[in-house]
């Protein structure tokens, strides 16, 4: 009962262009949560208020941190809306791209180490989370009920 999954996963045979096909989609779902994970959102969930004590910003790292936290309710709603409406594929790939570059303006800010910009960090963030809560968050979950097979998702 505990290797189910592997068993059921392992049960799909990778001779040939159909069994190349079986195994595509569970790659391709699990390289874009892999992708997920290691973009940065936990990041900035968990350690917010010490990233905006660190980076410079001058109002409270505790009111950021609830800002965080508002953006991020205000988007879940946001893209409850709208994830029919524009699709999963243009979400996704604008999100990850919008994040990307939320993330870089972080990096290049707090490296130029720039006093006069400590508003830049909080904008960008926001950014970033209102980004990643229309597409790299809730996406590759919606991905995973639909293109998994039946014996994987029960699982």
């Amino acid at each position: 009962q505990k290797f189910r999954f592997i068993q059921i996963f392992l049960s799909f045979s990778v001779e040939g262009l159909e069994g190349w096909i079986k195994l595509q989609t569970p790659i391709f779902v699990s390289s874009i949560m892999f992708l997920k994970e290691i973009g940065g959102g936990m990041f900035v969930f968990m350690y917010s208020a010490y990233f905006f004590a660190n980076a410079g910003v001058t109002w409270d790292p505790f009111t950021c941190t609830v800002l965080v936290g508002f953006t991020r309710l205000i988007f879940t709603f946001v893209v409850a809306l709208l994830i029919d409406k524009i699709g999963r594929r243009p979400l996704l790939i604008t999100s990850a791209l919008v994040c990307s570059s939320s993330m870089f303006v972080i990096g290049a800010i707090i490296d130029a180490e720039n006093t006069n910009l400590s508003w830049i960090p909080l904008v960008a963030a926001l950014i970033f989370i209102a980004s990643y809560g229309l597409g790299v968050g809730p996406v590759p979950w919606i991905l995973i009920g639909e293109m998994l097979p039946t014996p994987i998702r029960s699982v």
